[in-house]
């Protein structure tokens, strides 16, 4: 993986300082006595966002659109996050990064990891200027390359391959390019796993089944692709990652149909459950590394 390295004495004395508030106050305390994965999902509208934490640290998977950027800052209130030490944005649409402007302004970040993509929207301007002025590190990533902390948990990327790989041609060349450059995550922690497949559309979705190995794909949760869109969540995909169960981000009433009928119906044919923030608002995953449990507002399941 890539090392966070800091950039001067002034951003490491404030990581130090940062790390001190923690433990006085014992807002991290879960990073200490809890060796469990917590993924929310977080409710974020017609948009992505997902915390991931764990006694290494908090993670953030995309940070929603500016619209929402109140109700995430609230919702990492609730869950105590005062510091986090990954930013990772899959592509530069707004309904991923509009929140990182506020959020580098308000919470330590200690790095951010995006796909590479450039974007002309002043948002990421914006966003990319606040994390030159306060000496966060940004790394791209790309296929085939690993994260990793404590305890085994690993974040592989599976996509976008880098320029000149196999299957860069045709993700380059598809209509969707933006959201088939995806970073296409797959989190495992023991014999859990949940594969993130950010905005990846159908294009994207044939690449990994043409170049990676069989099973590499295997998954105990799919966080499905494009919010539920109709252009993503391919049959083949749901038959190679073989998930117990289905998360879609999207929100309620939005004018794009979110989720989409063919993909409900695809997993319900494969008799996979589907949890949805528009329905379920924040949708926790709590694994020990084993067995795993979803919580929404509708109760618990262990499975």
């Amino acid at each position: 993986m890539y090392p966070c390295k800091g950039k001067g004495l002034f951003r490491i004395a404030l990581i130090l300082a940062t790390v001190l508030v923690f433990c006085l106050a014992g807002c991290a305390s879960h990073t200490r006595d809890d060796s469990n994965l917590h993924i929310h999902v977080l409710s974020a509208g017609q948009a992505d966002a997902v915390l991931i934490r764990h006694k290494t640290g908090d993670f953030l998977i995309d940070c929603g659109d500016s619209d929402g950027t109140d109700r995430l800052l609230s919702q990492l209130q609730q869950f105590h996050v005062r510091y986090l030490e990954a930013l990772i944005l899959t592509h530069p649409h707004e309904d991923h990064i509009g929140g990182a402007p506020v959020l580098l302004k308000t919470l330590p970040v200690a790095c951010i990891y995006d796909n590479g993509q450039e974007s002309d929207s002043p948002v990421y301007a914006h966003y990319r200027k606040i994390a030159v002025q306060k000496g966060i590190d940004c790394k791209t990533l790309q296929r085939g390359q690993v994260l990793s902390w404590t305890d085994g948990l690993t974040l592989e990327i599976v996509s976008p391959p880098a320029r000149g790989e196999r299957g860069y041609g045709a993700l380059q060349s598809s209509q969707g390019r933006e959201n088939n450059f995806s970073l296409v995550c797959r989190l495992e922690y023991g014999t859990f796993s949940m594969l993130f497949m950010g905005d990846a559309e159908k294009e994207s979705e044939r690449v990994l089944l043409q170049y990676m190995t069989s099973g590499a794909l295997r998954t105990t949760i799919l966080k499905n692709g494009h919010h539920g869109s109709r252009t993503a969540t391919t049959e083949e995909l749901v038959k190679e990652a073989a998930p117990s169960a289905a998360v879609i981000s999207c929100g309620a009433g939005n004018s794009f149909g979110f989720p989409h009928r063919e993909v409900v119906s695809l997993l319900a044919a494969y008799r996979i459950p589907i949890y949805r923030t528009d329905r379920d608002g924040t949708i926790s995953i709590d694994s020990d590394g084993t067995s795993y449990t979803i919580k929404t507002a509708h109760g618990d399941r262990t499975l």
